[in-house]
């Protein structure tokens, strides 16, 4: 194919889109009945500290194998010397 045929070429045309009327849709009535129920609400967990993960580590070495994950984590949970919160798949 020749150059000068290559450039003679038509252009494809952009495509026209038709212009909508973008309308305000009704939503959910704001409108909810008074109620007395109480939200729930989820402990936060925070990652925990380096210093936090030695201490883990260092109680898990003194106890006796096979150690129970889940029983770490719950002994962590409710030590004297304040709670340590994470999950046994983060422990594992």
């Amino acid at each position: 194919m020749p150059k000068e045929e290559w450039k003679c070429k038509r252009q494809k045309q952009p495509v026209q889109h038709p212009k909508f009327n973008h309308e305000k849709l009704p939503g959910p009535s704001k409108e909810t009945p008074k109620t007395s129920a109480q939200l729930i609400e989820k402990p936060k967990h925070e990652n925990l500290t380096l210093f936090d993960w030695i201490t883990v580590y260092r109680y898990v070495d003194t106890l006796p194998l096979p150690v129970n994950q889940g029983w770490v984590v719950r002994y962590f949970a409710t030590r004297p010397e304040g709670a340590l919160l994470f999950s046994q798949p983060t422990l594992s």
